[in-house]
């Protein structure tokens, strides 16, 4: 399972490969393999026992193919831990960063797609 980072999801690219294209756009193209799912690279974070991504639209975007393709897509991941600076602020400000986390409409597991997950750091 993976979750989302913010409460809601943009509805354009604002970085990388897909700048500028609609989240949508992009989903399709995954959908009916005019997109290889490999160009989309979803890079993770381990906090409190669960995986959270760092691009948003990207996970969306496989998610959505998923719905629309009616069939599991395989992502590849970058999975990071926290490093020992950050993972002790996060201790010290407690359940509050929680909420910088998701818990809202956006959030939730990866439904649609597989992680074919690839660990760095």
């Amino acid at each position: 399972q993976i979750w989302f980072t913010q409460f809601s999801v943009g509805r354009k690219f604002v970085h990388g490969a897909f700048a500028g294209k609609l989240v949508r756009e992009v989903a399709e193209g995954l959908a009916r393999n005019a997109i290889a799912t490999d160009r989309v690279l979803l890079s993770l974070v381990r906090f409190r026992g669960r995986l959270w991504t760092l691009n948003n639209r990207s996970l969306h975007a496989l998610r959505l193919a998923g719905e629309i393709a009616s069939r599991p897509l395989e992502a590849s991941a970058h999975i990071w831990d926290l490093c020992p600076v950050t993972a002790k602020f996060v201790r010290l400000h407690g359940p509050d960063f929680r909420l910088a986390l998701g818990g809202g409409a956006g959030s939730g597991p990866l439904a649609g797609a597989a992680g074919r997950q690839r660990s760095s750091g």
